[in-house]
């Protein structure tokens, strides 16, 4: 089963208009302030970037398990089996890449979620560099889905990518505390900073450090069946599973570890301010 060119498009362009539809619904109504749909203000605009992509997160990690349940473990499985829901998953996927890279362009002052000029001793603003990490991200993305969608084969490399957000809903979740009005108190807890990183590094590995050992045994064990695949397939499967796989790494060690150590420092400072009014008093 699986969709014409002309089909395909129609799915992703109806994934456009519902996300960007949603871009400017989701945040107001889940405030319940119809105001900003009509006058957002910048971090407002940031916002419902936030509240899209954490509805997308929660669909494609729901959706992705689902697929990855149907799957046994061979490689025709996981290369060629194909349904409907893949379809519709992978459309909606392909399409949230495409409404991300305008949101992003909407809001590049926001990106760094915390972090600031300071953070690289000056050498880079981590806005505008991750504003062309994501963009770059976010076309391989697109890209990525739309191809496993219209060659209706490596369908896990699409499933593997939809678990991949496993992780951002809590990053999602750090950056609405990071540009809240007033952060609630547990993230001023250096201890609870230190609980909520260790969560989000343990969904890292599992939802992005899984999909990258079954490449690897895929490798190993599935040779032959890969050898099988068309140029066009083989490029798809190596070249996503190794950029991604590479772009994780580089994540985990520069980002991730700068926005872990800014949040505790924050929580810190906060927890020095106040033993210090205490013993003052």
């Amino acid at each position: 089963m699986g969709v014409d060119w002309q089909q395909g498009i129609m799915l992703i362009s109806t994934w456009c208009v519902i996300w960007g539809i949603g871009h400017h619904l989701f945040w107001p109504i889940w405030n319940a302030r119809v105001a900003l749909i009509c006058s957002p203000v910048p971090i407002d605009r940031y916002r419902n970037r936030l509240c899209r992509s954490q509805v997308y997160c929660v669909l494609a990690v729901a959706g992705g398990f689902l697929l990855l349940f149907r799957y046994r473990w061979c490689p025709n499985d996981l290369l060629y089996l194909n349904s409907w829901d893949h379809q519709e998953l992978f459309a909606m996927a392909a399409a949230h890449w495409v409404v991300a890279a305008w949101e992003d362009a909407q809001s590049c002052a926001f990106l760094g979620a915390g972090l600031t000029s300071e953070d690289t001793r000056g050498q880079s603003d981590p806005s505008k560099l991750l504003s062309r990490a994501y963009l770059v991200h976010h076309l391989m993305a697109g890209l990525g889905f739309a191809a496993v969608l219209f060659s209706q084969s490596c369908t896990a490399i699409g499933v593997f990518g939809l678990l991949y957000e496993l992780p951002v809903l809590l990053m999602n979740h750090r950056e609405f505390l990071v540009y809240a009005d007033q952060p609630p108190e547990w993230f001023r807890d250096s201890r609870r900073v230190q609980s909520f990183w260790k969560k989000l590094r343990v969904l890292f590995v599992v939802g992005r450090g899984g999909p990258s050992l079954v490449y690897l045994y895929s490798l190993c064990f599935w040779s032959d069946d890969l050898r099988e695949l068309s140029l066009g397939e083989s490029f798809v499967y190596h070249s996503m599973a190794i950029s991604f796989t590479a772009l994780n790494f580089v994540l985990w060690q520069t980002f991730l570890a700068a926005w872990a150590r800014k949040d505790l420092d924050n929580a810190l400072r906060t927890e020095e301010g106040q033993f210090a009014g205490a013993f003052t008093h």
